[in-house]
């Protein structure tokens, strides 16, 4: 097995190996199985190119780029959250905020640029759909011109059917706005952290107030006027830290039958970051053992074929899910093969408020790839590639998980480079990705319909949500 990249897990009842060259599973005692398929897969496209070229960029973004234009209409934020990653200096390598607004033109030149490439991305794709998020800071602070925005969306392309995100703390959805989110059928997404003490604990007004009595004041309106809608296009995101009670937010939404669906748990992030310095061992620990409370109580669910608690569906099962719909035998990114985690800069188009283009809007500003007056600049699409490759992806080729890796350029991008931090980050997620397989299996080893649940996952939270109003 020289040169095959494979992880062995077991569950009570097997040792399994995973190979990272197919993205396949096999019980270890069928492993010539899987050299017979390796060597039929020897000399496919799976093999790495070694230069990369403008013209591939532009090849691949015909077929796969442009999904998404994400503006940033404001630096702005009515909010001052302590793990946020702009204001709350917390993060050594974050973008500085001023405050500033995007201007009309800008958002006028990003649009026309999107929709210009998008018409040519559907003659090869002709079922993607056009999609645009309003970002921020806050982005209802600048809600005049994400008005002004769809308005000309809608009069220049009357006859495109597009697809409208936002991301907001909630706290500015008022009567007028939601009128008008509604009208435009958008899709918000709404943070808000749980149970209220540990809502209001990091989620803060600029003057220090709390914010989870407004918030869900606001979700309420919605959902009293426009209950479809509220189920139906509305979902929240929650952040946690150590001190956060996961039993209590467990509890806040898999029994809050008046809230839209949790569609996200996430950690507050860890890297290049001071943010988990102002906690101590004992939180860590404690933190720990209540994750392996509930990850317990999640696992008698399932092997007892009880209903799952919705929140636990997403805290763990997420995690599952990705490994059970990963990338198999064939699929391939050919001369991008080694981003792994990463997708091709243009795939999506973040526009900061100046009208400079980045990778996304999870990655700070020092690798931008375009501005509005020029558009996307392939050099430096290259440029960034290959130092990305350099710094960080070199390593990859003798990874046994890089196929599974969730790591991308906003995990490594510091002041115009990438790095590592820890510096064995890279060991941590493979024995974590160890442990997740061995959980995945050993659950469908005792209830194969789990499978099927991890597959409807997101579906199934939107639908339990709704249930009670049908």
């Amino acid at each position: 097995m020289d040169n095959i990249k494979i992880i062995e897990f077991s569950t009570e009842n097997t040792t399994y190996i995973y190979n990272d060259d197919t993205g396949l599973t096999f019980p270890k005692k069928d492993i010539d199985k899987l050299k017979e398929i390796i060597n039929l897969l020897k000399h496919n496209n799976m093999k790495e190119k070694p230069v990369l070229r403008e013209v591939d960029i532009q090849h691949f973004l015909l077929y796969e780029g442009f999904t998404q234009l994400i503006l940033s209409v404001t630096e702005n934020c009515n909010f001052r959250c302590k793990y946020c990653y702009y204001y709350s200096g917390m993060y050594d390598y974050a973008p500085i905020f001023n405050r500033k607004n995007m201007n009309f033109d800008i958002a006028k030149k990003a649009v026309d640029y999107y929709f210009n490439n998008i018409f040519q991305v559907l003659k090869y794709n002709p079922y993607r759909k056009p999609c645009v998020t309003f970002y921020g800071g806050e982005p209802l602070l600048n809600f005049d011109l994400i008005k002004s925005i769809v308005t000309y969306i809608r009069k220049k392309f009357p006859n495109i059917n597009v697809l409208y995100n936002i991301t907001t703390n909630g706290y500015l959805l008022t009567k007028d706005i939601v009128d008008f989110l509604i009208d435009n059928d958008f899709y918000i997404a709404v943070s808000l952290d749980g149970y209220k003490e540990n809502h209001d604990r990091n989620r803060t007004t600029i003057k220090g107030q709390k914010t989870f009595d407004k918030i869900l004041q606001n979700l309420e309106y919605i959902r009293f006027h426009y209950p479809r809608y509220f189920y139906e296009n509305i979902s929240l995101i929650c952040c946690y830290d150590w001190k956060t009670d996961l039993f209590k937010l467990e509890e806040f939404f898999s029994t809050n039958k008046n809230l839209p669906p949790l569609v996200r748990v996430n950690a507050a992030a860890p890297y290049f970051s001071k943010y988990y310095q102002i906690f101590t061992k004992e939180d860590f620990l404690n933190h720990q053992c209540q994750i392996q409370k509930l990850k317990d109580v999640y696992f008698e669910q399932i092997k007892k074929k009880k209903k799952t608690s919705a929140f636990l569906d997403i805290f763990f099962g997420s995690n599952y899910r990705t490994l059970l719909i990963r990338e198999k035998i064939t699929k391939s990114k050919g001369v991008f093969n080694f981003l792994h985690g990463s997708c091709v800069p243009g795939v999506k188009i973040f526009i900061d408020t100046d009208g400079n283009f980045h990778i996304c809007e999870k990655v700070n500003y020092s690798f931008p790839i375009g501005n509005i007056e020029e558009g996307l600049n392939y050099k430096k699409i290259i440029q960034v590639l290959n130092k990305y490759k350099e710094e960080i992806t070199y390593e990859c080729k003798k990874c046994p998980i890089s196929r599974l890796c969730t790591m991308c350029f906003a995990t490594f991008m510091t002041n115009n480079r990438f790095s590592k931090d820890p510096e064995n980050i890279c060991e941590l997620l493979i024995k974590q990705t160890l442990s997740d397989f061995s959980e995945l299996y050993s659950l469908l080893e005792s209830d194969p319909s789990f499978e099927e649940k991890l597959f409807h996952l997101n579906t199934k939270n939107k639908r339990r949500n709704y249930e009670h109003i049908l």
